[in-house]
Parts: structure tokens; sequence; C-alpha cells
């Protein structure tokens, strides 16, 4: 379940549109950095930077081994907690 602090980390910024588009990818299937900036057509640095705060908040889970470190949604984010609270919809290009 989607806590107020995971609430205001994935909605409460000008960022959002990019969290929320970080957040669906990584509800597809696990990615390592490079492929969701690749994915998303982000900056890798915008890329890192976000999965750090999504990390630091619990919202993103990784692991690694020797091929690098993939993310993950955590076991506490459930798509339809952030889906249904943060229905703002925005174009993708």
């Amino acid at each position: 379940m989607v806590d107020n602090v995971q609430q205001l980390i994935i909605a409460g910024t000008y960022s959002y549109p990019v969290r929320i588009r970080i957040l669906r990818a990584l509800n597809e299937h696990s990615r390592n950095a490079r492929q969701l900036a690749e994915d998303l057509d982000l900056d890798r640095e915008t890329t890192d930077h976000h999965l750090e705060i999504f990390m630091n908040n619990g919202i993103v889970r990784c692991s690694s081994d020797e091929f690098g470190t993939l993310y993950r949604l955590s076991d506490q984010i459930r798509v339809q907690d952030w889906s249904e609270r943060f229905s703002y919809e925005f174009a993708t290009e």
C-alpha cells in the first residue's frame, strides 16, 4: 500500500510524469537503469536520480549480480495503489 510519504514522492513534484513513466515500465518487468533510460528516452542521470529517490523511500528495490543491477517495484507497491490514486494522464511522445 502506498503511504503518504510515498505518495508525495511519486506525485508531489514537477517530475511526476517522468516518475509515473518509470513506475509503469518497472511494472511491466524488471530493468536496469540503462534499459529504463533507453526505453523511456530519458537521460541516464535523470533515470538514476529518480531510481535513487524511489529506493530511498521503499518504492523500488534492486538486486545485483555479475550482469549488473536490476530494479523492480517494491512488494509494498502495487500498481492498483498508485494507478488509482494518481490517475493524472499525460501525453507520451
